[in-house]
């Protein structure tokens, strides 16, 4: 799954849109969560928070006001996140409540 990513080279992407990069990656995706989230969730989880550092990157990488700022970058995909919930498939099996971690 993590070489998978690596091909599909994200940081070289500069020219996609967010919208062009979702259609480009989330069939991949939305398969691992459907043959891995059932069964490996928590392993599932971290890889696909890794897919979100390679998105932050990319943007560092599109957008010359994030370069060289992680959280400059990670607030800017929050908002992403925030405004269009359903763009990429990883955010909806990622950011569950059910994740929230030391609630009881």
């Amino acid at each position: 799954m993590s070489q998978a990513i690596r091909n599909l080279g994200l940081n070289r992407s500069t020219s996609l849109t967010l919208p062009e990069l979702a259609r480009r990656i989330n069939p991949m995706v939305r398969g691992w969560v459907n043959y891995y989230g059932a069964f490996y969730p928590e392993s599932l989880k971290r890889f696909l928070i890794r897919i979100n550092l390679r998105l932050g990157g990319w943007a560092r990488n599109k957008y010359k006001r994030l370069r060289g700022h992680k959280q400059l970058s990670w607030a800017w995909l929050k908002r992403c996140r925030e405004s269009l919930p359903q763009l990429f498939a990883h955010w909806d099996f990622c950011f569950e409540e059910r994740w929230t971690r030391g609630s009881v």
